[in-house]
């Protein structure tokens, strides 16, 4: 039977983007083996997983989509990796800069989708200032996973 997990985070502290660890190598604790070996001690062929950029409201990171990239060349065919991006930059305005560098991130280091993450960024996903990440997802014949869940804390509304 063949089992793939929904999406998994490789667990890095949250941190401002000086902060972000560049390589698994740097993350302590993390074992590529220990965890492919826990996989498939409980029947799970494949994970996706992906960091989450978070910078337009708190100016932070879940990961990197470098580090996306190395944890993905770690277990190729087993581990799904997809790059994370703001649309919108901390004025509002489409953010030109990470489409440029989801785009490379797809097309240069493999990655496989976008992890889009409205609640974060408050921002709605019919935003049409949003709509150029969906024509290059398009073009790139790639999925964006979009991350429309329950956030903890106080009810703030999309812009």
């Amino acid at each position: 039977m063949r089992t793939i997990d929904g999406h998994s985070h490789m667990y890095q502290p949250r941190a401002r983007t000086n902060e972000l660890k560049k390589s698994v190598k740097e993350i302590e604790g993390f074992d590529i083996d220990l965890l492919l070996k826990r996989l498939d001690e409980i029947g799970v062929s494949q994970i996706q997983t992906m960091p989450q950029e978070m910078t337009r409201m708190r100016g932070q990171w879940l990961g990197s989509n470098e580090l996306s990239a190395e944890i993905q060349q770690c277990a190729l065919g087993r581990i799904i990796s997809f790059a994370a991006a703001e649309p919108l930059d901390v004025q509002g305005v489409f953010n030109r800069a990470r489409l440029k560098g989801v785009e490379k991130a797809i097309t240069e280091k493999g990655l496989k989708g976008v992890l889009l993450t409205p609640p974060y960024g408050h921002y709605r996903s019919n935003d049409k200032r949003v709509y150029p990440f969906y024509e290059k997802a398009v073009e790139l014949d790639v999925p964006i996973y979009f991350h429309h869940s329950h956030m903890f804390g106080p009810h703030r509304t999309a812009l």
